[in-house]
């Protein structure tokens, strides 16, 4: 949700793709907009009265004017991220800067109106689970699954690409790795302490 300098608060509703307009001393609630694919978070630049919405499991950073009558006319999508747009912030004024953040690809990121690509400004790690180290051609390459991934961590360059996103659904179903990702071999372990640390 974001309190608005109009005196109104603007929140999403997940599951039916509203953005909805909250007077807190009248508690009524009118709908706004309602073609959203599963907003997750909602700013509002009070200069402008422009909303930037995340549509969660799309990767979009969307601008919807409520100012706009005509739904089709209303929306635009200026953004598109990894799956998993989580939040979103901007600030107030004519010429407002943007920035979204990606649950699962872990990065916060600089959105344009002008439909430029991301700007990514950090990127972090996101609760590892496991890891697997393969022999390949040119040395061993490294394998990690954290929350809401799979990917190949590089250490000499300190970086790692994704391989594979799960979604929210097929993560809390205990599917999000099932498809679309090759098979690892693993090796049984034997009980004890695990034989390295993220640190």
């Amino acid at each position: 949700m974001d309190p608005s300098d109009d005196g109104h608060i603007y929140s999403v509703t997940n599951f039916y793709g509203e953005l909805r307009k909250i007077n807190p001393e009248t508690k009524e609630i009118e709908v706004i907009y309602d073609n959203l694919e599963f907003p997750s978070s909602v700013e509002v630049n009070d200069a402008t009265g422009i909303c930037y919405i995340t549509e969660f499991h799309l990767g979009y950073i969307t601008r919807v004017d409520p100012k706009i009558k005509d739904p089709r006319k209303a929306k635009r999508v200026i953004a598109l991220a990894p799956p998993c747009t989580d939040n979103a912030g901007v600030q107030d004024g004519p010429h407002p800067r943007i920035f979204g953040s990606s649950f699962a690809e872990d990065i916060i990121f600089e959105a344009f109106e002008n439909g430029d690509p991301i700007r990514i400004v950090h990127k972090g790690g996101m609760i590892p689970m496991s890891m697997q180290i393969l022999k390949g051609p040119h040395g061993d390459r490294i394998f990690i699954k954290d929350f809401a991934r799979i990917l190949e961590w590089f250490p000499a360059e300190g970086r790692h690409e994704t391989l594979a996103w799960g979604n929210f659904w097929a993560y809390a179903e205990d599917k999000a790795f099932d498809r679309g990702v090759p098979r690892i071999n693993r090796r049984k372990r034997s009980p004890g302490p695990p034989a390295w640390r993220i640190t």
